[in-house]
């Protein structure tokens, strides 16, 4: 049986997962006296079966999204990842084994994961998860042992697009800029958001089916269902954003670089997000998602926004 981390305080309940990708594999929101599942799970599906990168939120180490083929060139050498997308090598190493509980406590666990062959350079990754009253806070860091490597992460949240029987769903990204891609990979242009790929005011999500990189200096990004809004703020190297919005769902994935980050810096954009990681100096990233459940909260903390 799935041994599962149970962590609350007073409006938040949280299910991790360490054995299933280190994920949380469910949060719970007190919303006018009724607990509300806020992340897609696929509750008739055994955890053994469920395919790990379509449920709950996960941690993308020790690279977000995809690398292009699975190939970067690092130093003067060519670097080959095991593809399992398509051709891509996606959503780094962690998501899809388990990770080691270091430390749990009611509103607070302390996670750990070596990097396996799939990363050349060894390494391991970091997870502190911490539920808060109105949200939960998450803090993540990439080491290096001996080899330094680039590095980048991201988290994948899959939120529930029906959360407490809200007929729509709204998202809000501050970003003006987004990648032009090519088959799911940046060509390295930057190109201005428009239509549909524009999210900064608010619009409601509806039938538009994103799978698309910003450019996202902020950090900043809202999802709101009626009543309800969630806000995701995360710290300054958190610099890009990742909208996927299939039919079921909304991801809406903080990143700390873009898709195919590698391959990008190696063609010169510098601005993509890659960070060199050392021995005793990790790559440390966090994000803090808060709720809060009256309209006009919402308004007073982030404006009324626009419907479209």
């Amino acid at each position: 049986m799935t041994h599962i981390v149970r962590l609350e305080a007073a409006r938040t309940r949280i299910a991790v997962a360490p054995e299933l990708g280190g994920r949380i594999a469910q949060i719970e929101a007190l919303h006018h006296g009724t607990w509300v599942s806020l992340l897609h799970e696929p509750v008739e599906v055994a955890h053994a079966d469920r395919d790990p990168m379509s449920w709950g939120s996960f941690v993308m180490a020790p690279w977000p999204n995809r690398i292009a083929n699975g190939r970067f060139s690092w130093r003067g050498e060519t670097v080959a990842l095991a593809p399992n997308f398509e051709n891509h090598a996606i959503h780094g190493v962690c998501f899809d084994r388990p990770w080691m509980l270091e430390s749990a406590a009611p509103s607070a666990c302390l996670l750990r994961v070596d990097f396996d062959g799939r990363w050349p350079f060894g390494g391991y990754g970091v997870q502190r998860i911490e539920v808060l009253d109105d949200g939960v806070a998450q803090t993540v860091e990439i080491h290096a042992r001996g080899l330094p490597f680039p590095g980048g992460v991201g988290w994948h949240p899959w939120f529930r697009r029906d959360l407490g029987g809200a007929e729509h769903v709204h998202a809000r990204v501050d970003a003006s800029v987004r990648y032009e891609l090519r088959g799911g990979i940046p060509t390295g242009q930057l190109v201005e958001v428009d239509g549909d790929y524009d999210l900064r005011r608010y619009p409601r999500l509806g039938s538009r089916r994103l799978d698309d990189c910003y450019l996202c200096p902020a950090g900043t990004m809202r999802l709101r269902w009626d009543d309800l809004e969630l806000w995701m703020e995360s710290s300054s190297n958190v610099s890009h954003a990742v909208a996927y919005t299939p039919e079921h769902a909304v991801c809406l994935e903080p990143q700390t670089c873009a898709i195919d980050v590698f391959n990008l810096e190696a063609g010169g954009h510098d601005d993509a997000g890659a960070v060199i990681v050392e021995p005793g100096k990790p790559l440390v990233a966090s994000t803090t998602w808060r709720w809060a459940t009256s309209e006009p909260q919402w308004q007073q903390v982030h404006g009324a926004g626009t419907d479209v």
